[in-house]
Formats: structure tokens, C-alpha cells, sequence
């Protein structure tokens, strides 16, 4: 027979008082400008990565109080031109009083209290120097590689007895028993162009531009390959985009 203190075994709630559910703020889409770096008070070097807002704003919202699955926010970022705009997604901006077609958009659940009304605009002001966040996004893809590049393996003797096998994985199986190869094994294929999270990374510096734009620079490298061009007299030309999320107490951040 286990139980707890005299209060569980009378049916009393736990005595420990437990802590409320901390808000989760929404994330915004973003654009890798490239990287910098800064030196802190000790003199050490720390690597910085900006990235630019463009004109963000909410196009949906869901309310798991009014029937949908969960609590979350669409944000909507960029422009396209009229004559490249789909149908669909120009009335689904134009909906939300966008005013032009999006160039990305991306989904963030939110706790009921983070929530934002429908065609809020969001800057790069959405965060603060010092808030740590997640950032999420996709790795430079690299095409087909070999085990030494792609798994980091030695290869084969570089002299004597390697009939044009430097590179070589070796032996991939076993015998008879079990006569295959085992899932998982790490042989050539193609490398990168994978979603990656980089956690608890520290929002530096913030830098307000204008057309509702702006710059995040956060600290340490993020998986993103840079953008081919980003005009600064017209910040709504978007690229490649990475989605952000803020767990917790920590804001959200772009990613």
C-alpha cells in the first residue's frame, strides 16, 4: 500500500502548489542576411547573425476555444508581384487587410493569452536585446556525398594495396546470418537540406528599418543558407525563410 501524506489519503488537491503555465508568444518568419561579429566586456568574440524581418503580419488566427485543433497564428511575410500571385493566396491576404500578397507564411502556436488580432502587423521591435529564443530552419543542401565528407570515415589506404577505393565505404554487410544490411547504416546519400533548431540562442541587438522591416542580429550561427540578394530600398523581397518559435517565457524570435 503506497500513498502520500494524510492530505492525498483525505482526497485533498496536492499541497505543493505548482506553477502556471508560462505564455508562448508568437514566431516570425525571417531572411539570413549574413554574419557579423562583436566583442563583449571580457574581450571575447562572439559571433552574430542577422536576419531581416519583412513586413510581417497575422493572416489567420485559430482558436482551439472556437473549434480548431489548436491555438496558433499564421504570419504572413514578403510580397510578390500581382502577376505571380496565386488567386487563393492574394484573397487570403487581402481577407486578413494585407494589402499585398505574401511571400511566405508560416504557423506558431500561441497560449490563448499571446494571441494577436488578424492583420497585425509584427517588426523586428516584436523582440528585445537579451530574450533568448529557438531558431528553426533548413541546412545548405550539399547534393549527393560520400561517407568521408558525409560521415566523416577515414577511408581506404591512400598507397599500397588501394586499387582506386581511397574513398571507399568498405564493407557495408555481414554472413549468411543475417544475410543484409542493417537499417541505419551510414553509406553515401545526400547531405544537408534538412530542418534544424538551434535552442537558447540570445537575441543581441535589434534595428528597426522602414516599410514595417527590420533586423534581428542573434547570437551564434544559424542553419540557413543566405539570401542570393535582399534590396534595402525594397525590403519586401524575400527569399529563403526559416520559421522561429519562443518556448516558454523566452520571446519568439526569427529564424
Amino acid at each position: 500500500m503506497g500513498g502520500g501524506g494524510p492530505a492525498a489519503a483525505e482526497g485533498h488537491p496536492d499541497p505543493v502548489p505548482r506553477p502556471a503555465p508560462s505564455p508562448r508568444r508568437t514566431g516570425v518568419p525571417a531572411v539570413k542576411v549574413g554574419m557579423t561579429q562583436a566583442w563583449d566586456a571580457h574581450g571575447r568574440r562572439v559571433p552574430l547573425t542577422v536576419l531581416w524581418v519583412d513586413a510581417a503580419a497575422v493572416t489567420q488566427v485559430k482558436r482551439a476555444a472556437a473549434g480548431d485543433a489548436t491555438t496558433a497564428l499564421q504570419i504572413s511575410a514578403g510580397a510578390v508581384k500581382p502577376k505571380n500571385a496565386h488567386g487563393r493566396q492574394a484573397g487570403h491576404c487581402a481577407k486578413a487587410g494585407l494589402g499585398r500578397t505574401a511571400r511566405v507564411a508560416a504557423e506558431f502556436r500561441v497560449t490563448p493569452d499571446a494571441a494577436l488580432p488578424l492583420g497585425h502587423p509584427l517588426t523586428a521591435a516584436h523582440f528585445a536585446p537579451g530574450q533568448f529564443v529557438d531558431v528553426a530552419g533548413t541546412t545548405l543542401g550539399k547534393g549527393f556525398q560520400g561517407v568521408m565528407k558525409r560521415w566523416g570515415f577515414a577511408g581506404q589506404p591512400a598507397s599500397h594495396g588501394a586499387s582506386r577505393s581511397h574513398r571507399s565505404a568498405g564493407g557495408i554487410g555481414a554472413c549468411q546470418d543475417p544475410g543484409r544490411v542493417w537499417k541505419g547504416k551510414k553509406m553515401a546519400g545526400r547531405m544537408g537540406g534538412a530542418a534544424r533548431t538551434v535552442q537558447s540562442l540570445r537575441v543581441a541587438k535589434v534595428r528597426e528599418r522602414g516599410r514595417g522591416g527590420g533586423e534581428a542580429v542573434e547570437g551564434g550561427p544559424l542553419p540557413q543558407p543566405l539570401a542570393p540578394s535582399l534590396p534595402r530600398s525594397t525590403p519586401t523581397a524575400t527569399s529563403s525563410t526559416c520559421a522561429a518559435r519562443c518556448p516558454g517565457t523566452r520571446a519568439a524570435t526569427c529564424g
